[in-house]
């Protein structure tokens, strides 16, 4: 799968002090231009791919469909206006611009066939974005995106200047058109690669082609499509907790050895709340391979809407026995469809302590855990890929009862 996307360098405009902090806006270009060698879930079929991004708390855009491609051209452009202020700049760093690949055609509306994260916390120091980043598509061999972004804008330091002097520094810095673009490699990218290296790769560009400032902002006007609204503050990391099911991987042992077992799901349970699954089993997969969910579940902690939930967190800070370890993933057998009158049948348990991972800081990402058996003697009998996103939630929680849980 191949994701072209660019950024256009942002024009600066000022704005009255109600529509912006800082009386300066800005605007995030995004266009995305096609993919190639998408694959369908249903294998003999080609898909009918679109894209859906969300940039900030601007709704989610989508791509228009193509119908039965393999390799869709897209040239999707979006345009979104953004005030220049701290607030954006605590956005740009700590947050991600992800893009999903669905097809249309699937029945199943909440399984994508292809993701990818762009971190945007390079944008927030005026640096271009080069990275190349796994995805996990349903094939054998894991292709790799690699991401090209180039600097979205300057964002205003703290000090005492005035609102004036800094729109009229970023204005003189767009009228020279003359900053320069610095790389970031990721840790392993040794050397460049291309889409002809190999066709199991996966690549996600972003180009700015070289125009003078004049022909820019008449393109700018023609092409952009601006959303109905201005975001006149960026909206922090809401409180939530975020898990996402990627694939999961069996090794020898008495699961794969069993053919009464054939297909399975994942079901994931936070504390004693009602379980979620995913909306499809899957072909249980011989010994080290894996079979990809792609299924992610939002649950939210707000304290305006969601107490009962926050207190849970509160628990699991104050290191109160609680079952299951925060969040249980469990692996079950779903019965063939000619034996329904079976039951479906737990067969494996993985864990994931948000204790652990308040203490050490940081969110799972991409992370394969344990999967330990739930019949037999606890052995391990594999791997499933999560992704638990839940520090800011967990922190957020620790902030509100601090004097409770240092007492």
């Amino acid at each position: 799968m191949f994701f072209q996307l660019s950024q256009q360098a942002p024009k600066t405009a000022q704005l009255g002090s109600t529509d912006s902090t800082d009386g300066n806006l800005n605007e995030l270009h995004v266009t995305v231009r096609c993919c190639s060698h998408l694959q369908s879930r249903a294998s003999h079929l080609q898909p009918h791919p679109y894209v859906v991004y969300k940039f900030s708390d601007f709704a989610d855009h989508d791509t228009a469909i193509i119908p039965s491609s393999s390799d869709p051209q897209f040239d999707d452009h979006m345009c979104f206006p953004v005030p220049m202020n701290m607030d954006l700049d605590r956005y740009l760093k700590s947050e991600s611009l992800s893009f999903y690949v669905f097809d249309d055609s699937d029945t199943q509306e909440d399984i994508y066939i292809g993701k990818v994260n762009v971190p945007l916390i390079s944008l927030a120091h005026d640096r271009c974005i080069s990275d190349t980043k796994e995805i996990s598509p349903e094939v054998e061999h894991t292709p790799e995106i690699e991401i090209n972004m180039p600097t979205v804008s300057h964002i205003p330091e703290v000090s005492q200047e005035s609102s004036v002097d800094k729109v009229k520094e970023n204005t003189e810095k767009v009228q020279q058109g003359k900053d320069d673009d610095v790389s970031l490699l990721s840790e392993g990218q040794l050397a460049e690669r291309t889409l002809t290296s190999s066709e199991d790769e996966t690549e996600i560009t972003e180009e700015l082609e070289p125009e003078d400032e004049e022909d820019r902002s008449a393109s700018d006007s023609d092409e952009c499509i601006i959303p109905g609204r201005i975001a006149k503050s960026i909206k922090q990391p809401s409180e939530k907790i975020r898990i996402e099911i990627i694939a999961l991987s069996l090794n020898d042992s008495p699961v794969t050895a069993d053919d009464t077992i054939q297909r399975l799901f994942i079901e994931c349970r936070f504390y004693s709340l009602p379980a979620e699954e995913t909306p499809v089993s899957l072909p249980k997969p011989k010994s080290g391979q894996w079979v990809y969910y792609n299924y992610s579940n939002v649950i939210y902690v707000d304290k305006e809407n969601n107490q009962a939930k926050r207190d849970i967190l509160k628990a699991i800070l104050l290191k109160q026995e609680m079952p299951n370890r925060s969040i249980r993933f469990t692996v079950v057998s779903d019965p063939p469809e000619d034996e329904q009158d079976l039951e479906c049948e737990d067969v494996g348990i993985a864990n994931v302590d948000l204790a652990d991972m308040f203490r050490e800081g940081r969110d799972i990402i991409e992370q394969s855990i344990d999967v330990l058996d739930a019949r037999a003697d606890g052995g391990g009998i594999g791997k499933l890929r999560v992704t638990v996103e839940a520090l800011h939630a967990l922190r957020s929680v620790y902030e509100q009862y601090r004097d409770d849980l240092e007492a």
